[in-house]
C-alpha cells in the first residue's frame, strides 16, 4: 500500500483530480485536503511532525462512482510525545 509504504506520489498518482482526504476534528492538521497535490502535502506534513506507530484501513465503501477508504493511524507527536 503505497500511504503504508511513505510512497505519497505514488499514492497520490492514483487519486482522481478532485479527490477528497477528510480528516475528524480531533487529528492535526486541516479538515479537508482537496486534489492529489493538497493531500499529498498534508501527509508529508504530518509524517514529519508524527511518529506514526500504526495504520489500519478501514471497510472500503464503491458506489456511485466514488471510492471510500477509512485510514487509522496512530502514533506519537516528535515534539509534544502526545499520544494520537
Amino acid at each position: 500500500m503505497a500511504i503504508g509504504d511513505r510512497d505519497h506520489r505514488l499514492a497520490a498518482a492514483l487519486f482522481t483530480p478532485g479527490a477528497e482526504w477528510h480528516n475528524t476534528s480531533v487529528f492535526p492538521g486541516p479538515r479537508v485536503c482537496v486534489g492529489p497535490d493538497a493531500i499529498v502535502h498534508f501527509l508529508e506534513t504530518l509524517h514529519e511532525d508524527l511518529e506514526v506507530a500504526g495504520m489500519e484501513i478501514e471497510p472500503i465503501s464503491d458506489g456511485d462512482g466514488r471510492v471510500v477508504v477509512g485510514l487509522h493511524q496512530w502514533g506519537t507527536g516528535r515534539l509534544s510525545g502526545r499520544k494520537w
